[in-house]
């Protein structure tokens, strides 16, 4: 299957199955892997709206999965209409 993407995408079929199965990458990706977990993040697509980072988590509205259009329109108008905090008043 993964070959067939390849030959779709117009690479060499052979140059890119040796290159999955150098592992070369896997370092990269468990780390970012991890990453994502540490801040709450178990699936992709992921998205995180209006947050920031808290310690060892990621403060913020998550929206995982491939969610409609309506979804990411709902939460983002719930985060317009909450109240803020005035910059003074923010944690640093």
């Amino acid at each position: 299957e993964m070959d067939q993407y390849a030959r779709d995408l117009g690479l060499d079929p052979v140059q890119f199955q040796t290159c999955l199965e150098s592992n070369k990458h896997d370092t990269d990706i468990r780390r970012d892997e991890a990453d994502a977990r540490s801040i709450g993040i178990s699936g992709t697509p992921a998205f995180v709206l209006g947050g920031s980072p808290r310690g060892e988590q990621f403060e913020g509205v998550h929206i995982s999965g491939a969610q409609p259009y309506a979804i990411f329109v709902a939460k983002i108008n719930k985060l317009l209409a909450a109240p803020r905090l005035p910059d003074s008043a923010k944690p640093r």
